[in-house]
């Protein structure tokens, strides 16, 4: 996590005053919120027993596969089957 650019991606979601959280508390998260949902997902991924999997949530993203993990943060996606 340290070599993610977090700052990177609080600079987007507040150009773009993209926002997480409930009805009652709906606001651009910070970057120690950021933080601890990539934290939140990465430590998923390597708990659960499966080889590859994939989480999300809030525009992040954890790969898991046999040779490691990857963190995404995602503006747009595209799948074509």
């Amino acid at each position: 996590m340290d070599s993610f650019d977090f700052k990177k991606v609080l600079d987007y979601m507040q150009s773009v005053d993209w926002k997480w959280g409930s009805l009652d508390d709906y606001r651009v998260p910070d970057e120690f919120e950021l933080r601890g949902t990539a934290a939140s997902l990465l430590t998923r991924a390597i708990e659960d027993d499966t080889q590859s999997m994939n989480i999300g949530t809030g525009g992040f993203y954890v790969f898991k596969f046999p040779w490691g993990l990857q963190l995404v943060f995602a503006l747009t996606t595209k799948t074509s089957f």
